[in-house]
């Protein structure tokens, strides 16, 4: 999959304070910053007005109070960010089945286990948070640019919180979990032997517009496109000594390289295929 940095050119930050923030963020990925001041701009329309003049892109990334955003340009104008205080995964920690749930199976969770994970496409890092939560130590790979930085920014904004309002799961879980901005192929390199399960999520297109898809990620996959290369990822996973890769996949669709798992996990939405190594 191709950095896509040039689908986005500016980042607009609403809020003076967050200056400093936004120069530091540009100059990780090369893009302007601009700050727009709103004590002019009430309405939601003008505000969207205001962001297309300053781009010809479909999409700017957008920091005020709230965070850091990949706001989209168009006539539905959809934003997303990393959030791991959201009410919906705060709701799927308390609710979601800890060690019962179909992504702790399949990643081998046990009351006196809790494995290694390298999460090789972290995307918002929603699987890696749960994972986390659950005792599990992530190193999360996300090796495009702009997708670092809104995982970043997520677990800035998370630190912040538990500073404000201490928060012993929350910090315990943001310990577990460490973010590399590159490609997890170079960590086959440099060997993986110290980790126990590799979790592969690759972004996969959707061409059914009534697809159960969510809408951030229905965003994600116009903005940086599928994982054409997620077959190789995997091939090198297989022969690197790793004991389990976890691969999760639609409920329907076909397996990955077209390689039947040892077993798999399936839901109403969702498939988690084992496969055990070979090297």
């Amino acid at each position: 999959m191709p950095f896509m940095v040039n689908e986005i050119d500016v980042l607009v930050f609403e809020e003076a304070y967050l200056r400093q923030l936004a120069e530091d963020y540009v100059s990780e990925i090369g893009i302007r910053s601009h700050f727009l001041n709103l004590d002019q701009i009430r309405s939601k329309r003008k505000r969207l007005d205001a962001y297309k003049e300053l781009t010809e892109k479909d999409f700017i990334f957008l920091l005020n109070q709230d965070g850091l955003h990949i706001q989209m340009l168009l006539k539905t104008a959809l934003c997303i960010k990393v959030d791991f205080c959201s009410p919906q995964i705060q709701y799927r920690l308390a609710k979601g089945g800890g060690k019962s749930q179909m992504i702790a199976k399949a990643l081998g969770l046990k009351s006196v286990f809790r494995p290694r994970v390298i999460d090789a496409t972290a995307g918002l890092g929603k699987d890696a948070f749960v994972l986390a939560s659950l005792g599990c130590f992530v190193q999360m790979y996300e090796r495009n640019p702009l997708i670092q930085l809104l995982l970043k920014d997520g677990m800035r904004r998370a630190r912040q919180s538990h500073d404000s309002k201490p928060n012993s799961e929350l910090k315990e879980a943001l310990e577990r979990m460490k973010l590399k901005p590159s490609d997890v192929v170079e960590v086959f390199n440099q060997g993986i032997t110290q980790f126990d399960v590799l979790y592969l999520d690759p972004m996969f297109p959707h061409p059914d517009s009534r697809s159960l898809v969510k809408k951030d990620m229905q965003l994600l996959q116009s903005l940086i496109g599928a994982d054409s290369d997620a077959s190789d990822v995997f091939k090198k996973a297989q022969s690197s000594g790793i004991a389990r890769i976890v691969v999760k996949r639609p409920k329907s669709a076909p397996y990955l390289m077209d390689k039947k798992p040892d077993h798999s996990f399936v839901g109403k939405r969702n498939r988690f295929d084992i496969y055990h190594s070979t090297a």
